[in-house]
């Protein structure tokens, strides 16, 4: 699409009148084609506006989340009291940041789901012209008070909290999703170009590695604009019907196809009730969730002990004898559970290298190097657990010994062996039991 094609579709004045509805009290930003902003602060007010900046090389518009009083009365440096003052409302935006169109369409949809079934009805949806959607509550949906202060005050804490919550709620829904539309690791992991081990973590899938970013809540940020070009594909950011999702393709965003007929954002139908449920739960998880955090026990082993390979569950040794299958999926675990076994960055790497020569056919030498460097920066984790679909079972291995021990996760079974072998060799006097004594050092 040339500039001729660009001016064409801004001249239409369906889709003047579109930017100018949605630009009400916001800052407005012209993005170009090479990316880079244009004059902020900036604003739309006649549909001419449109047109001169598109004359200057504007491909995109982007308006701020926040509203505000006068948008041109913003400058760089302002402190969140001096925003709060001028700031007049804000939406709440979901924008599940994802390289795969497909996933992007998975997660969207768990999102709207997590809205609708707390009785929110006036969300809307668009693509965003690029590899996914937004999800749009408007401020007038907001009770005018949260809190006892103006919800107007109290950006960006209160969206944060919503999101957050949000996707704690929605994060083992996303993963089903996605294990379903896609069960295999190593594919998922292709598709968003990540490595597999990146994806993994004890609990399974770990879908904010699939989803990078979520909400859009800093000051004065800014999201591409309904029946806005996107600077790269040059497709429309396109409002749609919630129930038009499945079967939308990028296609349908095409300019020359696009009739403006749904809104993103509806002013009109909004019931200030609708979000206060959804802002209460939110609340008092955040109030919680620190508590919690406090009080929940970490993993690993209570003493600095090196634990010798004779105490690993069979699985684990069986792992080490030599695999056809889950191999890459065998480095994630080996290196988790020999870092919590306290063995040295070192003796894992040798340990690993030494285990891949088992493997029919080994990894790649330059797998195994790259994938060291990466273990090594990542924070300590225990290996999955036993129940984990994506491993163990789905590799040929047998796990009912340890499971039959009452043990959810190799350490466990590792660390009680050890302690057990070491009660036997140090004979101490009786004493009361406490829960030092515990045979439990990993929780599960």
């Amino acid at each position: 699409m040339g500039y001729k094609q660009i001016f064409d579709y801004y001249s239409r004045g369906d889709v003047q009148n579109a930017l100018l509805e949605v630009s009400k009290n916001r800052e407005v930003a012209g993005i170009f084609k090479t990316g880079s902003f244009g004059q902020r602060p900036n604003m739309l007010v006649y549909p001419e506006d449109i047109v001169s900046m598109v004359r200057s090389g504007t491909v995109s518009f982007h308006g701020s989340v926040e509203r505000w009083d006068n948008p041109m009365s913003l400058r760089p440096g302002m402190g969140a009291e001096e925003l709060s003052e001028v700031r007049t409302g804000f939406e709440l935006i979901i924008d599940p940041d994802v390289k795969s169109f497909d996933f992007a369409k998975i997660i969207t949809k768990v999102f709207l789901e997590e809205l609708r079934s707390r009785g929110i009805k006036n969300i809307g949806l668009k693509y965003t012209g690029g590899k996914g959607f937004h999800v749009a509550v408007p401020f007038e949906s907001f009770p005018k008070r949260i809190d006892y202060k103006p919800a107007k005050m109290q950006y960006p804490v209160i969206p944060q909290i919503i999101t957050a919550y949000l996707k704690e709620k929605a994060r083992r829904k996303i993963a089903d999703a996605i294990l379903r539309y896609e069960p295999n690791i190593d594919e998922i992991a292709r598709k968003i170009q990540a490595e597999p081990q990146q994806l993994i973590s004890e609990e399974g899938l770990d879908v904010y590695k699939i989803v990078t970013e979520v909400g859009l809540f800093t000051s004065r940020h800014m999201f591409r604009l309904p029946y806005s070009l996107h600077e790269s594909s040059l497709l429309v950011s396109l409002p749609m019907k919630i129930s038009d999702i499945d079967k939308f393709e990028k296609t349908d965003a095409e300019p020359d196809k696009v009739k403006v007929k749904e809104k993103f954002l509806k002013f009109e139908s909004a019931d200030s009730a609708e979000m206060e449920a959804l802002i209460i739960e939110a609340m008092d998880w955040h109030g919680s969730r620190a508590k919690e955090e406090e009080v929940k026990r970490k993993f690993i082993i209570t003493n600095s002990d090196k634990i010798p390979a004779e105490f690993f569950p069979p699985s684990i040794k069986k792992i080490m004898s030599g695999l056809a299958d889950g191999r890459k999926r065998s480095v994630l675990i080996l290196f988790n559970f020999l870092r919590n076994m306290n063995w040295t960055d070192d003796e894992i790497e040798n340990s690993i290298t030494e285990w891949n020569g088992k493997n029919t056919p080994p990894l790649p030498s330059n797998y195994i190097r790259s994938q060291m460097r990466w273990l090594r920066n990542s924070r300590k984790m225990l290996p999955p657990n036993f129940e984990n679909e994506n491993f163990y079972k789905s590799m040929g291995i047998d796990c009912s010994a340890e499971t039959g021990a009452g043990c959810r996760n190799p350490v466990t079974y590792a660390s009680r062996s050890f302690r057990a072998a070491t009660r036997k060799a140090v004979k101490k006097p009786a004493k009361k039991r406490s829960v030092k004594d515990d045979d439990e050092y990993v929780s599960e």
